[in-house]
């Protein structure tokens, strides 16, 4: 529509009469241009209206039967504009023990047009076998609300507890006769590197059973990055003796910096009945020292990534016309912190426009370990014809089990590039092509008797030049403000650091509700994940990435603001696990925040 609305607009543009006169006629084409002008606004307007809306909410599941030992993946699925979207609100799951099992996002470029979703992935266990519904699942975004479908999911009977401790799982660390109920905590590593997994578990032993019901607290775990490693064991194990029934949850921990670190006791109450007193059971502390990455050997383009990983890449095509893009699909696999893998290294090509169009992450916790995958990629425009070669991409990890650096590289790419490549010469024409018509003389006009005074000329006319520059600055303004949204749609680096400050201080706002109900831990936690968010938008990389040996370090921090913003994130990861501060400290830390992503959005801007 908006196409075929320039063109009517040129053609009912005033036009002037030889004799310099504004005259109805031009004033009422002036004002269709300018209905026309408020169509295609409205039009463009309206488009961003609709750009912004959640297309689909979904929830899937990977089977609908099983038995109560095994488990079941459900997803939660958003189609649409899923930038900064929130979590969805979970059903009452009752009849199931609900872990979290991590987020990934698909974004693509469809035409100039982003097509992004998101998916919320749980595991489900059952607590006991039957026929269950799962209720829909809400989600609320700029204060609508919508709804998946209920699913309908069978449990069968499945296999009593083995009488074996799972392999990986520790023995107690004392054999002597302990009381009825006792927990532990304990890591597999005590000692690993930085960024590198180790499992954190916590055993819950009874002798007996429990009467009343069970409070878990979880233990701080200051100084890592943690995912949890679902189902719960349950097993027996011989102590001292005496057979107890062993409940044990693990956690995936991720170490950010070098140091020493104690992961503080956890505890469970068991809530006290008629039959049965109440009781806090409290575990051990654990003290973990991670190592530095040694600086030998480290290649110019590591980013941080510690595990094991493959690196695989493909091209939709090696042949093609001149400016048909071509994709190229790089994916890194393999064991580690998936969600904070750094881009690759990519290669100089610069016989090619290089555009960003699709990235997606997938992790999984199999077998206890944190795994997955994720890719990239990127839409390659030849700007010329003939043959090109795509050198290798690079990633570059530390590998934890052999203390050694690796660095993967891609095959290489041969592209021919057909088409004829445009003549941009001149082309003028010569004397002799121009043939000279009407030579006759014209007839003489007589000089009239009388000469009419005709008014003021056209250019005099306050009416002429607003006629001219409104409609046409007009224009120029929604042509202008066309392409702005347009660039928002096609590059996400673009559109993230647009938005970046606008949802920090949204995020702020949200803190400060918890300021006024003194809730210290979440406040420090949404001050925390504005702060992270917000860096991660400006520098266009994953949040996960923003820890605070990274933002030691990263040059496009200015200098002068980088102490505040060190600060700020170790009080926020300090206070999160600390008791309940004062309202004025809290007040304090958000009156910084504030003024920090000002005057960082104003360094960053110019």
């Amino acid at each position: 529509m908006r196409l075929f609305l320039i063109p009517v607009m040129i053609l009912t543009f005033p036009t002037l009469k030889s004799d310099g006169m504004l005259t109805t006629r031009h004033i009422v084409l002036g004002l269709i241009s300018w209905v026309l002008l408020g169509i295609l606004a409205i039009d463009g307007l309206f488009s961003v209206a609709e750009s912004a809306q959640i297309s689909q909410f979904r929830a899937e599941v990977d089977r609908t039967s099983l038995a109560q030992n095994e488990t079941v993946n459900y997803r939660l699925i958003i189609e649409g504009d899923v930038t900064n979207v929130p979590t969805p609100t979970l059903p009452p799951l009752n009849e199931f023990q609900a872990y979290s099992s991590g987020r990934s996002q698909n974004i693509s470029i469809v035409n100039g047009r982003i097509q992004a979703s998101v998916t919320f992935n749980y595991i489900l266990q059952p607590k006991q076998p039957g026929k269950f519904t799962i209720a829909p699942a809400t989600l609320t975004v700029d204060g609508k609300t919508y709804q998946t479908q209920s699913l309908t999911i069978e449990v069968t009977p499945g296999r009593a507890p083995a009488n074996m401790p799972p392999q990986g799982s520790r023995p107690p660390s004392s054999q002597q006769p302990r009381a009825d109920y006792f927990v532990e905590l304990s890591v597999d590593n005590d000692t690993p590197y930085v960024n590198e997994m180790i499992t954190l578990s916590f055993r819950f032993y009874r002798a007996r059973n429990v009467m009343g019901g069970l409070n878990y607290t979880k233990p701080k775990t200051n100084g890592f990055w943690s995912q949890d490693l679902p189902p719960q064991l349950d097993y027996r194990e011989n102590v001292g003796g005496k057979t107890y029934l062993v409940a044990e949850l693990r956690t995936a921990l991720f170490p950010t910096a070098s140091g020493t670190y104690t992961i503080e006791p956890a505890t469970l109450q068991i809530r006290g009945t008629f039959f049965q007193a109440a009781q806090t059971l409290r575990s051990n502390a654990v003290t973990v020292k991670v190592k530095p990455l040694p600086t030998a050997g480290r290649p110019a383009n590591f980013s941080g990534a510690v595990g094991q990983y493959r690196l695989s890449t493909k091209v939709s095509q090696t042949e093609t016309d001149l400016n048909t893009p071509i994709t190229l699909t790089v994916t890194l696999s393999g064991k580690g912190n998936i969600e904070m893998l750094s881009e690759p290294s990519w290669p100089e090509l610069p016989d090619f426009k290089f555009y960003d169009s699709n990235s997606s992450s997938n992790v999984k916790t199999d077998n206890y370990v944190v795994s997955g995958s994720k890719t990239y990629e990127k839409v390659l425009i030849p700007k010329r014809t003939g043959t090109f070669t795509i050198e290798p991409v690079t990633f570059s990890y530390f590998d934890p089990k052999s203390e050694r650096y690796r660095t993967l590289k891609s095959e290489t790419y041969e592209i021919k590039v057909y088409g004829a490549e445009i003549d941009e010469r001149e082309t003028n024409l010569s004397r002799q092509d121009i043939r000279l018509l009407g030579r006759d003389i014209r007839h003489i006009k007589p000089v009239p008797a009388v000469l009419q005074n005709r008014g003021i000329w056209y250019t005099e006319r306050l009416s002429f030049w607003l006629a001219i520059i409104l409609p046409l600055g007009g224009l120029i303004g929604v042509f202008g403000y066309q392409r702005h949204r347009e660039r928002l749609e096609a590059d996400s680096g673009y559109a993230r650091s647009r938005q970046a400050a606008k949802m920090a201080h949204k995020r702020l706002s949200t803190a400060k509700m918890h300021l006024t109900t003194h809730d210290s831990a979440a406040f420090h936690a949404e001050v925390q994940h504005a702060l992270t968010h917000y860096l991660a938008d400006k520098l266009n990389v994953p949040a996960g990435s923003i820890t605070l040996d990274r933002v030691r370090s990263l040059p496009s921090i200015p200098e002068a603001l980088r102490p505040t913003v060190v600060s700020i994130l170790e009080k926020c990861d300090l206070a999160r696990f600390a008791p309940v501060q004062h309202v004025s400290e809290m007040s304090e830390t958000l009156t910084t925040t504030q003024k920090l992503i000002t005057d960082l959005d104003k360094t960053w801007n110019g």
